[in-house]
């Protein structure tokens, strides 16, 4: 038994040395049965988020309320609605390369995608969404024309994506990547924009992670908080889980074999006096090399 016990110690620590990977592509396609429409976790309350493609995304939705926070998917075509009532639309009009459906992403409070296993993110689209950009662009009620009346205020809107070891943004930091949704700190206001189209953002330097924690910042805050529309679009999300390769692992199961059974024949050796358990040692070691 104990060394049966120590084969399992030493294989399982052992494997979590490989580095093998498997490839991943997650896209919202095929989602949604009809034309403009979307998925926010209703109906019904909904806590324990959706996963496409082997990537979890957090959801919160409150059916008392029909209010949600986290994730959601959709294909609505709308450019032009500057409307709480639009805030499902990407500013682009469609997904990644005119692909039909996104996902959008709103982060009030920080959300997040998970994995089942260590995982390097390699890249993912990211574009505005229609509410978002033009309130940026033009301000309303509650939020204010980024540049101000002058267009000089130093106005951005940041999303930053962080890097953790565990499921649900939990853990230890990997790092983090920033993209400026909408950014007016030039000198130059020339230099100034609102993030047009998608993305393409190399996410690869987060290095191996559980999960992606999305957050996002703003300039322009009021007494309850940020007054800017917090929503972004994302889509292609690529990715590489680790996995065993067959091979590696027979080999590595073979080898840690023979390394006890050697050492059990050679303790088995000292405790007796006999020459032909010495030669049968020296003959397995041979085998094992």
């Amino acid at each position: 038994m104990k060394l049966l016990f120590t084969t399992a110690l030493i294989f399982s620590v052992s494997i979590t040395q490989l580095n093998f990977t498997s490839a991943a592509l997650v896209t919202f396609e095929g989602l949604l049965p009809t034309a403009n429409t979307k998925y926010n976790g209703g109906p019904t309350t909904n806590a324990n988020g959706f996963n496409i493609g082997g990537a979890q995304f957090a959801n919160d939705y409150s059916a008392m309320f029909d209010s949600w926070n986290g994730w959601s998917y959709s294909n609505i075509l709308n450019t032009t609605t500057q409307s709480f009532n639009n805030q499902y639309a990407s500013w682009p009009g469609s997904g990644s390369g005119v692909s039909s459906s996104y996902g959008v992403g709103y982060v009030f409070d920080p959300t997040t995608i998970s994995f089942a296993a260590p995982t390097v993110v390699t890249s993912a689209d990211i574009a505005n969404t229609t509410w978002t950009a033009l309130t940026l662009l033009n301000g309303d009620a509650f939020s204010k024309k980024f540049g101000g009346v002058t267009g000089n205020d130093p106005d951005y809107l940041l999303l930053t994506i962080e890097g953790r070891t565990e499921i649900d943004g939990q853990g230890g930091s990997t790092g983090s990547i920033d993209l400026y949704l909408g950014d007016y700190r030039a000198s130059n206001n020339a230099l100034d924009f609102v993030r047009t189209g998608w993305t393409n953002l190399n996410l690869s330097g987060l290095g191996s992670v559980r999960s992606l924690r999305f957050s996002m910042n703003s300039t322009d805050v009021g007494q309850f908080g940020i007054n800017t529309p917090l929503y972004f679009a994302i889509d292609n999300i690529n990715f590489s889980t680790a996995v065993p390769e067959p091979n590696s692992l027979f080999m590595l199961l073979t080898s840690t074999l023979c390394l006890l059974n050697r050492r059990r024949l050679v303790s088995s050796q000292r405790g007796s006096a006999g020459a032909s358990l010495s030669r049968t040692a020296s003959a397995f070691h041979l085998r094992c090399h």
